[in-house]
């Protein structure tokens, strides 16, 4: 889900208590992503999954105060909006298999038959109108194509609704199947529907006691001693994603970031990480309360967290390809700098290039790796 006119219908979506549980993921890896195709394949029935990017994440959280879904994780809201639900965290999803999501709310949504409930009709009108958003699209893409005679172009947008129709029947016939399967298992069980309501009401209760005891527990744990250390020439993503959820998204890092660092082998990873920790609670103190007197940038960055960070360079500031970068559809400037090391060997230059992003109170780091130019 990317559109927000989007996630406005999924909130009104939520509100409705007629609806089945809907399973909320945020994509943010490979892991992530296969993980919700398996959990949208293996759960019909039981509850609907939505994959969320970063931008409609924080615009469901505005609107939904108190629903926080965990940067990269997944949390299922039940069909009572305040009644919290179960969490899994970005750190489990990345290191298991793609069932993760299916094994880890299967049992908790086992008792909670969809037939029981009936039909989820606020939950087909949400889908039906974002089908037909997409067909209408694919319409003003043909006729579009036919005016200006584009034969691609037509052939395009006639594959583009034939991808949808083919989609919406695999649904459909999914959904079937499942419902099918259902009635079986009912038939076979032969359990009254109070004996569901007693089952449906003891396993609310056992959520509740269970999230309450997680949230102690994760009170007690204090991510900043959690980031696992860069290695060089290595996967950072796990550093980065570990900041990015101690600093509650106050410093968030783009594919270009993560390439940077896989094509060296910095030789002091150790020095990196540390940097790096201190920039995203330096990014949280900015951002994430009371506005900060700042004075002179790099000073207050040196006296505050101790980083080395300067805001100008001549070469950069003259070189467009080495100054801007595009992040969610807009231009960043990302001249500020951390300089990790200065005045050592060629291989041991180490900087941060960073974007301030005010208006979306964070810091988008876009190089970690060495000196952009001169080496």
């Amino acid at each position: 889900m990317r559109d927000l006119e989007e996630v406005n219908d999924l909130v009104l979506t939520l509100r409705s208590p007629g609806r089945l549980p809907v399973l909320l993921v945020h994509m943010r890896s490979l892991a992530s992503r296969d993980a919700a195709y398996i959990a949208s394949r293996k759960l019909i029935g039981l509850t609907h999954v939505v994959t969320l990017n970063h931008a409609s994440r924080e615009a469901l959280t505005r609107a939904v105060p108190g629903l926080v879904v965990p940067f990269g994780g997944a949390r299922l809201v039940w069909s009572e909006l305040d009644v919290p639900g179960p969490s899994v965290p970005s750190t489990q999803i990345e290191s298991s298999d793609r069932e993760v999501l299916r094994d880890a709310l299967m049992p908790r949504l086992a008792p909670v038959s969809a037939l029981a409930r009936g039909i989820d009709n606020g939950w087909r009108q949400a889908r039906k109108a974002a089908q037909g958003s997409a067909r209408r699209d694919a319409d003003e893409r043909l006729r579009l194509a036919q005016e200006a005679a584009d034969i691609a172009g037509q052939r395009d947008a006639l594959e583009m609704k034939v991808d949808l129709l083919e989609a919406e029947v695999e649904q459909t016939n999914a959904l079937a199947e499942a419902f099918a399967t259902e009635v079986t298992e009912l038939q076979d069980r032969s359990r009254s529907v109070e004996d569901l309501q007693l089952q449906l009401d003891y396993w609310k209760g056992q959520y509740l006691g269970q999230y309450e005891g997680e949230s102690e527990t994760e009170g007690e744990v204090d991510l900043w001693e959690k980031i696992p250390d860069l290695v060089a020439g290595g996967d950072p993503t796990d550093t980065f994603l570990a900041l990015t959820d101690a600093s509650e998204s106050r410093i968030v890092f783009t594919e270009a970031a993560e390439r940077s660092w896989k094509k060296i082998s910095y030789p002091h990873p150790d020095d990196m990480t540390e940097a790096l920790t201190s920039l995203a609670q330096a990014a949280h103190e900015l951002y994430g309360g009371e506005p900060v007197k700042m004075g002179y940038v790099d000073e207050w960055f040196k006296t505050a967290f101790g980083l080395n960070v300067s805001t100008a360079d001549d070469t950069i500031e003259k070189s467009k390809a080495l100054r801007y970068f595009d992040y969610e559809g807009q231009r960043r400037d990302q001249t500020p700098h951390v300089k990790v090391a200065d005045a050592v060997k060629p291989n041991e230059v180490g900087r941060i290039h960073f974007a301030f992003d005010k208006a979306g109170g964070r810091l988008i780091v876009n190089h970690v790796a060495l000196k952009l130019y001169g080496l």
